[in-house]
């Protein structure tokens, strides 16, 4: 199982339900609240989803510090 922590940047695939309709979204965002059966997770859109952590993938996106001198 995957320990998910706030304030991690990244790619989510998570399950999203509406009016009866189940769609799979593909987003980046970052994880704002972990409890111990959702996830509080905000795209670069500004929009909210708390998701079922059985419904949420995350990957984690590292970023390398290039020093470019010339």
């Amino acid at each position: 199982m995957n320990e998910y922590k706030v304030d991690d940047f990244g790619e989510a695939r998570l399950l999203v339900s509406r009016k009866g309709c189940n769609r799979h979204v593909t987003c980046f965002g970052t994880i704002k609240a972990v409890e111990k059966k959702v996830v509080l997770f905000t795209d670069n859109d500004g929009f909210s989803y708390l998701v079922d952590k059985k419904d949420f993938n995350f990957t984690k996106e590292i970023f390398k510090d290039f020093n470019i001198s010339k």
